[in-house]
């Protein structure tokens, strides 16, 4: 209708925005009289909440009024910038926080009260949304604008019988069937009650891929709840925003003053008036939607037999408790995924399929985790055996959804990783058959999740943002994405998705495990604690996250004791120590711990005054611990854990001097990673201490050909003593000095 400029007033001297009223309307009289009653309307109201307007006039053929320039953007703003960074820099809040959901609350509050002095005023607004609820910064407020398609319910109505007028995903039920004789201030409180459940979980109340689906869902489905979607919602907020959300204008709150005043009841912890609706409330609104449906229940059981009273109570506690029990199981199964362990996730997912045969979703995971096993299987028999149980799931997967694309996806992915090509290209055919134009949501994600599980991350990052656009508070889409931003380096990006989905999961541990995990190895050790002991608090009882914990505690350890500060690195290796033996007690099968205890061990035995040859006999037995259980299981993430465990016992076999013991670990942790300059060093080092000085010679060549720069430690190194007068020596230590990053 029109565009907005800011503008200057000399006569008053202020900055205000200029509404002027667009030329190209399609219907021009029509629009200019909308136009005039915009300005109209906004002028006669005046409220601390609206925005006020100055001044109204024409210029040659152009009508325009200058209002109140807001300076703070708007909530449209908010959750953008929510949505893209999980925080909003301008108001210092972060998305999840106690304090943003208490700063969403209140500004909905003053919307509410400035929409009751409308309403009282006889003006209905028709057109509540975000972007037309304005923020100031100085002082702090919010405000409405935009009255353009106002109902003046005093005046005669410009909107044709059955028109529609609004924005789709916060007009009322009523105003998407065209009931204008329906529209009114509860109109308003359904809107506001869309933009507070957005504010809340970055989503909207309903889902649809199109407008007109998203319309079809708001008449015909239930809103989601919003605690569901953002555990930081408690139950009487999620009771309020469900009332304001009720289909039927008479089972919304009566006024904004009312819905105002209980969400000020839940900023004071005080009790709501609100009350969720009974299972009979919940039947009549049903019924409301599915007339047809409902006369059809009616009749079967009116005509069918009754249950016995104490039958159905008894049918009902059975049913809610293996509900429970199954979310309980696939919560656990989620968490293990998200923490890449596949193989124990395998237990609870086959609890739920036990219970619940036809679980799509459980079938699905399943089959991913044995595709994972599979792939890190050494035994070719217990290998064949997870590739058959993966096509399995799948294949069960088709079965329960014949229509649908994506199981064929994902077993054509499998068929073609298992060597299997023509079977594959079939499956591919008719997953192209299958697929939705436009494609559904869950293709969307699986392809996204196949380009995440194939390593093809700049990929997977374009699936799971698509994802995103169309769900923006799908907490697992978000993990999964910043898994990818992860693998390609891209750690900022990263830790804005796991500071996000923390928002979204207040009780769940994995998002703040991961933040702490990807804070560590970047370097940013005392953020990194802070969040895996946030994550501890949620649940104090797993193993894996004591094992990040102790791993950063380890490099806060190392760190300090590189400047010098003894007494804080023996602190800090004394913690390590402490969460891996809770780590250790926890899952015991867990090899990170038993690698962390020896190191942290290992690093204070090199410290000042520190009791050695005892932490080294305890961090010796540790790593021989570690090899026991990688012995025992071969896929355990094999060589890279293995190489560490060789290459840790073999530094504290020399520093106990069991130099021929040494020798042999020095060189299984070579043998087993070639590519790690510190198996070099080490070997090297207890060539030189046995006084095979050539052999020492060709493992510290091997050392700096991997990239080892740090010279100053090497010339000061003690092993190295009986090698310092040697030319090939120095030449070594003139070549670490020379090359680019020493």
């Amino acid at each position: 209708m029109g565009t907005v400029f800011e503008a200057y007033d000399r006569h008053m001297k202020r900055r205000v925005a200029l509404k002027v009223q667009s030329l190209q309307a399609a219907e021009p009289d029509k629009a200019a009289a909308r136009f005039a009653r915009e300005a109209w309307i906004a002028g006669r109201l005046s409220h601390s909440g609206l925005v006020k307007v100055y001044e109204r006039g024409s210029w040659m053929d152009l009508s325009y009024y200058s209002m109140e320039l807001m300076d703070g953007g708007s909530l449209h703003d908010v959750i953008k910038r929510m949505r893209q960074w999980g925080k909003d820099g301008s108001l210092a809040f972060t998305f999840g926080s106690h304090e943003y959901v208490a700063w969403a609350i209140a500004q909905v509050v003053s919307a509410a009260r400035a929409l009751d002095h409308v309403h009282r005023e006889g003006i209905v607004h028709r057109d509540i949304k975000p972007m037309n609820l304005l923020l100031s910064k100085d002082p702090p407020a919010l405000k409405i604008t935009d009255f353009g398609i106002a109902l003046d319910t005093e005046e005669t109505r410009l909107t044709a019988v059955g028109g529609v007028i609004g924005t789709v995903a916060y007009m009322s039920p009523e105003q998407i069937r065209g009931r204008g004789d329906l529209v009114d201030r509860r109109s308003d409180i359904y809107a506001l009650g869309v933009t507070l459940f957005e504010l809340l979980t970055l989503e909207l109340p309903y889902t649809g891929a199109s407008r007109d689906a998203y319309a079809s869902a708001v008449l015909t489905t239930t809103a989601r709840r919003a605690r569901r979607l953002n555990a930081r919602v408690s139950r009487d907020l999620d009771v309020v925003v469900s009332k304001a959300l009720e289909k039927s204008p008479a089972d919304r709150y009566e006024s904004c003053a009312a819905f105002a005043d209980d969400l000020e009841r839940v900023l004071a912890y005080k009790p709501i008036l609100a009350r969720p609706p009974s299972a009979p409330g919940r039947i009549v609104r049903w019924a409301r939607r599915r007339p047809i449906h409902a006369s059809l229940v009616a009749v079967l059981i009116v005509a069918g037999p009754s249950f016995s009273a104490l039958g159905a109570r008894a049918w009902r506690q059975a049913q809610e408790l293996q509900r429970v029990e199954v979310d309980s199981l696939r919560d656990r199964a989620r968490r293990l995924h998200q923490m890449e362990r596949y193989r124990e996730s395998l237990e609870p997912l086959s609890e739920i399929l036990v219970r619940e045969p036809d679980d799509v979703d459980a079938h699905r995971a399943s089959a991913v985790s044995h595709w994972y096993v599979a792939s890190e299987e050494t035994d070719p028999a217990r290998r064949e055996e997870h590739r058959a149980l993966a096509i399995e799931q799948v294949t069960a997967v088709m079965g329960l959804q014949p229509a649908a694309s994506w199981p064929h996806k994902i077993r054509a992915f499998m068929l073609a990783d298992f060597g299997r090509a023509e079977e594959a290209a079939r499956d591919e055919a008719e997953a192209l058959r299958l697929k939705s134009d436009p494609p559904t949501d869950e293709e969307v994600e699986v392809d996204a999740l196949l380009a995440l599980i194939a390593g093809r991350h700049a990929e997977a990052v374009v699936g799971f943002t698509e994802v995103l656009a169309r769900r923006p508070g799908y907490a697992q889409a978000r993990l999964n994405r910043a898994r990818s931003y992860r693998d390609l380096g891209e750690t900022t990006r990263a830790r804005v998705d796991y500071e996000v989905a923390a928002g979204l999961m207040p009780a769940d541990p994995v998002p703040l495990f991961n933040l702490g995990r990807i804070l560590t190895q970047t370097g940013d050790l005392v953020e990194g604690e802070q969040r895996f002991r946030q994550a501890i608090e949620r649940n104090p009882l797993n193993g894996i996250i004591r094992e990040g914990l102790s791993e950063n505690l380890v490099k806060q350890g190392m760190a300090a004791a590189a400047t010098g500060s003894t007494d804080t690195a023996v602190a800090r290796l004394q913690e390590a120590e402490t969460e891996a033996l809770e780590a250790i007690r926890l899952a015991p099968d867990l090899p990170g711990p038993h690698l962390n205890l020896g190191t942290s061990l290992l690093e204070r035995s090199r410290l000042p005054g520190q009791p050695s040859q005892d932490l080294l006999a305890r961090a010796s037995a540790s790593y021989d611990h570690l090899l026991e259980l990688l012995r025992a299981s071969p896929a355990s993430r094999g060589s890279y854990l293995y190489g560490k465990a060789y290459a840790s016992q073999c530094d504290v076999l020399i520093q106990s001097r069991s130099l021929d013991r040494a020798l042999d670990v020095c060189r299984r942790a070579v043998e087993t990673t070639p590519d790690d300059p510190v198996a070099h060093y080490n070997l090297a080092g207890a060539y030189a201490l046995l006084g095979r000085r050539d052999d020492a010679l060709e493992a510290l060549a091997g050392d700096v050909a991997l990239g080892d720069r740090d010279h100053a430690y090497l010339e000061a190194d003690p092993w190295f003593e009986t090698l310092r007068a040697d030319p090939r020596f120095k030449g070594l230590l003139e070549r670490m000095r020379r090359t680019p990053g020493s």
